[in-house]
């Protein structure tokens, strides 16, 4: 699990929230999400060419190779974007995770990958250039199950290296009746993908109505990618060229799975520009504190917590908050 960009793991992670991070060329997964952990957003951000064949040496059985065949080194490809699981080991599930404005490109599978009795709130994401997986289900031993998952109001379009058919949603054809319950309202779908297996109707994998989630702001599937394309990753104080060059390939259908970054031109190297002035030293821009009521020159209010929500002033200037209001 140490190639995976983002870890959630465990009870003691709960009410997290993963906002605005870019997160490509992971060796393994963008992100995993892990035992017990609960209540997670992942809300506007970028998960994009998950590396398919770099240092990936484990071998299968030929039979288990993804559709593209095995790497060079004889390993499985791999590029994966998002694993909700139990850990290997089993254990409690992880359970309430949302994930909306999100944007997926060039991964080659689980879009996501949900395998433990866990409800998902899949809403308002961009999944781009699929591979021969979209979002595939099903459920670990000892996981009693059903998988709940809402696939609601997403912007889902081929690119150059999607299999012609792919679904949309699927699950392994063996998976017990009524193990999955799916729901399935305003997707849009552009190129050859389907939306589910034929099977998913006779086995019981459709879900009589919309799981209960909380709520978040919606649209229609192709405002929501435009939205997303505009505002998704690490935008501030400027998109870098990487996430500027995966969004515009959503719109020209350009792209391509990736085993090194060198191969779409490499880390990028952002001018840091000058720092604002800080005359005490405490990592709060004078400006912001003059803004915000504290002193420019004083450097022990980094530590204070004047409306006592439990962040120091120099915590809300980091996440982009009022120290003087709480929940601010």
């Amino acid at each position: 699990m140490g190639r995976d960009a983002v870890l959630v793991n465990g009870p003691s992670a709960h009410h997290v929230v993963l906002d605005h991070l870019s997160l490509e060329w992971a060796e393994d997964k963008a992100l995993v999400i892990f035992g017990g952990a609960t209540d997670v957003t992942v809300q506007w951000s970028i998960l994009a060419e998950t590396l398919y064949c770099a240092n990936h040496t484990k071998t299968v059985d030929p039979a288990r190779f993804d559709t593209f065949g095995p790497c060079p080194t004889g390993g499985a490809p791999h590029s994966r974007a998002v694993t909700i699981s139990t850990t290997p080991n089993g254990g409690t599930p992880p359970d309430r995770i949302s994930m909306h404005h999100n944007l997926f490109a060039h991964n080659n599978k689980r879009h996501p990958n949900v395998v433990s009795q866990t409800l998902v709130d899949f809403v308002n994401n961009v999944v781009y250039d699929l591979g021969d997986l979209g979002a595939n289900l099903g459920l670990k031993p000892g996981n009693p199950g059903p998988v709940r998952l809402n696939y609601v109001r997403n912007w889902v379009a081929a690119g150059p290296g999607t299999v012609t058919g792919v679904h949309m949603v699927s699950a392994p054809q063996n998976t017990a009746e009524g193990a999955l319950q799916v729901w399935l309202e305003g997707n849009q779908i552009e190129g050859p993908i389907e939306a589910v297996p034929d099977f998913f109707a006779t086995r019981g994998y459709l879900a009589g109505e919309r799981h209960a989630a909380p709520p978040i702001t919606e649209s229609m599937p192709v405002a929501a990618r435009d939205a997303v394309l505009q505002g998704a990753g690490q935008t501030l104080p400027v998109r870098d060229a990487v996430d500027a060059r995966i969004a515009g390939e959503v719109l020209s259908g350009a792209g391509r799975f990736v085993d090194d970054p060198s191969q779409v031109g490499g880390w990028p190297d952002p001018a840091a520009g000058p720092p604002p002035a800080d005359a005490d030293g405490d990592g709060m821009p004078d400006a912001w504190e003059a803004q915000h009521g504290l002193d420019p020159a004083a450097a022990a209010d980094a530590v204070d917590d004047p409306d006592r929500d439990g962040y120091t002033n120099v915590e809300e200037f980091l996440n982009g908050t009022d120290p003087t209001r709480r929940n601010g």
